[in-house]
Order: C-alpha cells, then sequence, then structure tokens
C-alpha cells in the first residue's frame, strides 16, 4: 500500500512539474525572445576578449612574421605525442612503439630550424584537423567507434596560419582560430596574410544557417557558420567568391552562389529565438566525433549555433 501511495504521489509531482515547466517555457518564450540580447559590435569585443584571454588560444594572424625553433616544436609535440593509452588500428591491431616512431619522422622535427617563415592560408573544402600528419584512424578499443587521432573538422574559407609541414610536404601543421592540428596540404590554398584575413574578414558577406548547404556550381559543401564574402545578391540567390586553389597550392578566388534559404545577409541578430531556431535545425542528426559521419559532435553543435552570429 505504502509503494502504491508512494508511486501515486510520484505521479501528481511529475506532472506538476512537467505542468510547470511548460507553462515556464511557454512564458520564457514569450516574453521578448525576439529582443536583440547583444549587437554585434558587442560580440566584437567579446572576441578580442577571447583573443586577448590567457585561457584561449593565441590569434590566428600573429604580429610577427617567424616562430622561434623551439617554440615551434613544443606546439607540434603539445598536441603529437605518444598517447598514454593503447589505441588500436581500423584492423582492431594494437599500435605499436615502431608505428609512433614512424609517424615522429613525418612530422619533420629535425629539421625545424631556430627562426622559422609562418605563412597563411584558406581552406578550400570541408577537411580534417588530426593528431599526427596521418590519415590513420586509431581507437582507444578495438570496438570502439571514436578515431582518437581526429580532432576537429575545418569547414571552408576558414583562415589558417601554417607553422610546419610534413617531410613529404603532404600535410601542414596549422593553427585555426580554436585548434592546432595537421591538415592534408592539398585542402589549403596558400596566401599572403592580407589575401586571408581580407577574405575571412570583409564587411560585404553572407552567414551559412542551415546544418548543410552547397554551392550551386560546384557544390561545395558548407555547414551553418561558414561565412563569405558577397559579391551581389542575384534573384533568390547570393553570389558569393570562394576560396580555390591552383596547380601551385596558390590562393585563387572562385564565384558560385547559394540559395538564400540557406544563408543569412550578415550575422542572423542574437536573440533568443534565432538561437533556438538553430539549435533546432539540428534535430535528428547524427553525432559525428570531431565531424566524423559527416555530421558534428558536442563541441561544434554548440559552435556552429553561436558562429551564426559572430561568436567565436
Amino acid at each position: 500500500m505504502k509503494k502504491n501511495c508512494f508511486l501515486i504521489i510520484l505521479l501528481i509531482f511529475s506532472i506538476f512539474i512537467t505542468a510547470y515547466s511548460q507553462a515556464t517555457t511557454y512564458d520564457f518564450l514569450n516574453s521578448g525572445h525576439h529582443r536583440l540580447l547583444h549587437s554585434y559590435k558587442r560580440i566584437q569585443y567579446w572576441n578580442t576578449l577571447c583573443e586577448k584571454s590567457v585561457h584561449t588560444v593565441e590569434k590566428v594572424f600573429f604580429d610577427e612574421t617567424h616562430i622561434k625553433g623551439d617554440v615551434l616544436t613544443e606546439k607540434i609535440m603539445a598536441l603529437s605525442f605518444i598517447p598514454n593509452y593503447p589505441r588500436y588500428s581500423e584492423n582492431k591491431v594494437l599500435l605499436s612503439s615502431y608505428y609512433y616512431k614512424e609517424l615522429n619522422k613525418k612530422m619533420n622535427l629535425d629539421n625545424i630550424s631556430f627562426n622559422n617563415e609562418i605563412r597563411y592560408g584558406l581552406s578550400v573544402r570541408r577537411t580534417f584537423l588530426r593528431k599526427f600528419p596521418s590519415e590513420d584512424m586509431a581507437f582507444s578499443s578495438p570496438s570502439s567507434p571514436y578515431d582518437r587521432f581526429l580532432e576537429t573538422t575545418v569547414y571552408p574559407g576558414e583562415p589558417l596560419s601554417i607553422l610546419w609541414q610534413s617531410n613529404d610536404n603532404n600535410w601542414l601543421f596549422v593553427k585555426m582560430y580554436n585548434y592546432e592540428g595537421w591538415v592534408k596540404s592539398e585542402d589549403i590554398a596558400v596566401s599572403s596574410k592580407d589575401a586571408a584575413m581580407l577574405f575571412s574578414e570583409t564587411k560585404n558577406f553572407i552567414v551559412v544557417t542551415q546544418p548543410k548547404a552547397y554551392t550551386r556550381n560546384l557544390s561545395l559543401e558548407l555547414d551553418m557558420g561558414v561565412r563569405l564574402p558577397l559579391i551581389k545578391t542575384v534573384g533568390s540567390s547570393y553570389e558569393v567568391f570562394l576560396p580555390g586553389r591552383d596547380d601551385n597550392g596558390k590562393f585563387i578566388l572562385l564565384r558560385d552562389q547559394i540559395s538564400k534559404d540557406d544563408a543569412s545577409l550578415g550575422y542572423l541578430p542574437y536573440t533568443i529565438s534565432n538561437i533556438l531556431s538553430q539549435a533546432e535545425k539540428f534535430s535528428g542528426e547524427r553525432y559525428g566525433w570531431g565531424g566524423m559521419h559527416n555530421a558534428r559532435d558536442c563541441s561544434a553543435f554548440v559552435m556552429d549555433i553561436y558562429r551564426s552570429f559572430g561568436i567565436r
């Protein structure tokens, strides 16, 4: 009897809590949810503070033209070190010390000089930032689905500082706004610092507001939060510049169009309504560790939503 009474009380309590939370949510969403929380000028101020904070990585664009060898080596080894835990290959084979020794050779650390030139570039397609200069996947157990050598995903048009290269020149060690790691050279267009800054910081731009969008002619895959320079409006589309790569790997400008349904002219207004609207668009999308399965993980989910408002 006591058990039944307890269950009845629990049921009544749960119904009350559900009704209360729904009412509270309704009141919350209908009382100023379209009000601008902060202007973009204020958001820019936040971004600047974050760039100066000791709790975040440094800016993409360096004040110096070179990086000291010991600093560069420390940066690379802070990421590309032998894991303390076992790692297994796609074939469920334990990765050996010899395997890591070969990866270490590929990082080309012996050729780092006292002063090393800092170069710049732009990503030309959706690509991966990795722990080592290799496409080999590594798993924490033979049954794990998560590639532990995958750091994050880089979206098209992302400015990057290029700090080093592998001994076969197929990989670049780069810094983006929130990560460092190895990316395939073929996915990066090398540019001047000024060109990378101009492309990524132009005042006339569009922002992708859908989880996935594709350009009309080149079918370039774009994720939420990608920012591209605007050329002009053409009917139901925006004509934009895209980062391209010539035969020598140098940066060139390409042109294409993206539907107005997939993008915003400038950043979205930073309101509660827009935050929830952007988040809801991911309903049903599978989880993608580091961007696996052409999807996104928990941190990318949050970052992509807020990139829609210009919050980095």
